[in-house]
């Protein structure tokens, strides 16, 4: 295909030296080739500086950015503040893209006339969801897109090629581990059309080391600001109620859902998850209740964690006694 279209690669790095090389090397080589690709060292402790150096060095196409540690946040932010290409993609530096990746993405923005384009991603355990894999496309509205992404938890940032313009417009709130779960709500309504790509072209890296990894065993701190924000933002968005209806549908279930992995770590930091989920539910009471895709039962548990918390978590640790038995 012709390659009129400049994208840009956005790469936050931090003490990612094992796997720098394969993500880099993976961008350098992809069979589209009108990249601009920004190497955003976040202060990392490690040898990546150096690395980011000796790429840009052997590729014209590649500039590095310093800068003093801020997360992967403000590590994006700075990529994307640099970025000049009519799209920008995502990558996190300990993954990596099929060769044909990007080549890909552009032809689909193109031939579907979407101003974002997902790629599902093949995981490096080898624990893939098959629903995710089929090659096939979906294509929809930004806001059957966000349902669509909610439903199957494919709201990840890396992985999306998307209109510089809305990019832009939607840089990512600082400080936060669950960020794209908040900024992918944004940057898809912005979208006349988002297409999915169910087939796997994104490499993701499962590590116990990385913030996600950790967050597997420790309850998600965040997820419950996050989801408190996506409300708010949800709430006014200029979208249909019954759209509004589904959309909360996953929050509060994603909710839930990190409120039932908290009350079974029973730990410190577990237990101020869950002061701070019971506190979101009791906050956006009015939204639950009122949704009616949410069934009633559901609506019942989440008004046992809003105000009679401590019958909810016997009762879930009670079930959950008698499933492992």
């Amino acid at each position: 295909m012709k390659e009129i279209h400049k994208v840009s690669v956005v790469i936050p790095i931090y003490n990612v030296q094992e796997y720098l090389n394969e993500c880099v090397s993976s961008i350098v080589n992809q069979t589209y080739q009108n990249l601009e690709i920004i190497l955003v060292d976040d202060g990392s402790p490690d040898s990546c500086p150096i690395m980011c150096d000796a790429w840009k060095n052997q590729d014209d196409r590649i500039t590095v950015i310093h800068k003093k540690n801020g997360g992967l946040s403000d590590a994006r932010n700075a990529g994307l503040a640099k970025a000049s290409g009519e799209y920008i993609l995502y990558v996190d530096s300990d993954d990596y893209l099929d060769d044909d990746t990007i080549e890909w993405m552009v032809s689909c923005a193109v031939t579907h006339n979407a101003e974002i384009v997902a790629c599902t991603c093949k995981r490096t355990n080898n624990k893939n969801v098959p629903d995710l894999l089929t090659n096939k496309i979906v294509e929809g509205t930004g806001i059957e897109m966000l349902e669509f992404a909610f439903e199957r938890e494919i709201w990840f940032a890396w992985g999306k090629l998307i209109k510089s313009d809305i990019a832009k417009s939607c840089p990512f709130a600082k400080g936060l581990i669950y960020e794209d779960v908040e900024n992918t709500p944004r940057s898809f309504l912005m979208a006349n059309k988002v297409v999915f790509s169910l087939d796997g072209r994104y490499n993701y890296r499962i590590r116990t080391d990385s913030i996600m990894g950790e967050n597997k065993i420790i309850p998600k701190k965040d997820i419950a600001k996050v989801i408190d924000m996506d409300c708010k933002f949800i709430s006014v968005a200029n979208i249909s109620e019954k759209d509004k209806d589904k959309m909360y549908k996953h929050l509060f279930k994603q909710l839930a859902y990190n409120y039932n992995l908290a009350v079974k770590a029973n730990s410190k930091i577990a237990n101020e998850v869950c002061k701070q989920i019971e506190e979101i539910f009791c906050k956006n009471k009015t939204l639950w209740k009122g949704a009616e895709s949410i069934s009633i039962q559901r609506k019942f548990g989440y008004w046992l964690i809003s105000g009679y918390a401590e019958i909810y978590k016997k009762a879930y640790r009670l079930y959950n006694a008698g499933r492992r038995k």
